[in-house]
Parts: structure tokens; C-alpha cells; sequence
């Protein structure tokens, strides 16, 4: 049998035990909230770098685009005006060959 003194020490020693494993239990509980709260910010971040640059490759793209447009345009405009020269060097040299 168990002195009463014996018995009060294990039931101390049973509610430390106890109150020690509802501590560990609110400190993993803790720990896996901060851990889940990291990783979801982690998340939003990427998700922001991600659309950060998905908006810089559509500008760069975009300005590629308007950049190469506006060649095109001015070697349109180019071809154009060398026609036009043509024409009106082409009409010279008939003019001048009529008058002489």
C-alpha cells in the first residue's frame, strides 16, 4: 500500500504531468498556426512576384510590338516616297526627252 504522503507526491506529479503535456500541446499548436500563417504569406508573395512579372512581360511584349509596327510604317513610308521618286524622275526624263 501507498503512505498518503507517496500518494499526494504522484498526484502532484500527475497534474505537472498533465499541465506539461497541455503546454506542449499550446506550444505545437503555436508553432504549426505560425508555420501555416509563414507558408500562406510565403504564397501570397510568389503569387504577387509572379503577377509582377507576368505584367512586365506584357509591357516589354507590348512595346516589341508597337516598336516593330512603327518600323513597318516607316519602311512602308520609305518604299512609298522611293516610288513616288521614281515616277517623278521616270516623267523627268520623258518630259526632257520630248523637248529635245
Amino acid at each position: 500500500m501507498v503512505s498518503y504522503k507517496k500518494g499526494m507526491e504522484l498526484k502532484h506529479k500527475i497534474k505537472r504531468d498533465v499541465k506539461q503535456v497541455k503546454l506542449v500541446k499550446k506550444i505545437y499548436m503555436l508553432a504549426n498556426e505560425i508555420e501555416r500563417n509563414r507558408l500562406q504569406e510565403e504564397k501570397r508573395r510568389l503569387a504577387e512576384v509572379r503577377k509582377m512579372k507576368k505584367s512586365k512581360r506584357k509591357t516589354m511584349k507590348n512595346v516589341m510590338k508597337d516598336r516593330y509596327q512603327e518600323q513597318l510604317q516607316l519602311l512602308r513610308q520609305s518604299i512609298e516616297n522611293e516610288k513616288m521618286d521614281r515616277k517623278i524622275a521616270k516623267f523627268a526624263r520623258t518630259q526632257a526627252m520630248k523637248e529635245w
